[in-house]
């Protein structure tokens, strides 16, 4: 049946759908190989710029913040819960009143209702610094006011067993 319609038209018609089967097959090619691999081949690049980007800012972040050679002091969960007090009761905290205690694991609460964002941000990241402790659990809450915020804080020493 295809090959009596094919007979029956004339050499132009022949020719014209040669020609338009042709580039039907190449478009079909092109959308199933070449644009597949061609986005990629762009995901990959950005991917790779991305990546790229976030090491020249980690070398650029460790020039700024050479390592000081110190480590980090351990320590227990009761020596842990002096050492904060004593940062609480030092003249930064002094008049934020603050709420602590250590529950049944050995973890340290520490909450404010409200305290300056950058100093509780920069003693937090001093002590982790200082004295290798975990992070249990952190929440911030934003106040009324500009700059002032609601802390809440649980960190434990770290033990051998991590």
């Amino acid at each position: 049946m295809m090959r009596a319609y094919w007979q029956q038209l004339n050499e132009r018609e022949q020719w014209s759908l040669m020609v338009g089967g042709s580039l039907c097959i190449c478009y079909l090619l092109y959308l199933m190989i070449f644009a597949p691999l061609s986005s990629a081949v762009t995901a990959k690049d950005t991917l790779l710029q991305e990546k790229q980007n976030t090491l020249a800012w980690m070398k650029k972040a460790e020039k700024e913040f050479p390592k000081t050679g110190q480590h980090a002091q351990k320590v227990e969960n009761g020596a842990l819960l002096s050492l904060i007090a004593a940062q609480c009761q030092s003249p930064g905290f002094k008049s934020f009143p603050y709420k602590m205690n250590q529950n049944s694991s050995g973890d340290i609460q520490l909450s404010f209702d409200t305290i300056p964002y950058n100093t509780v941000i920069r003693w937090l990241q001093q002590f982790s610094q200082q004295y290798q402790i975990q992070i249990k659990s952190l929440r911030i809450q934003q106040t009324t006011v500009p700059g002032v915020i609601q802390f809440n804080l649980t960190v434990g020493a770290i033990s051998d067993s991590h």
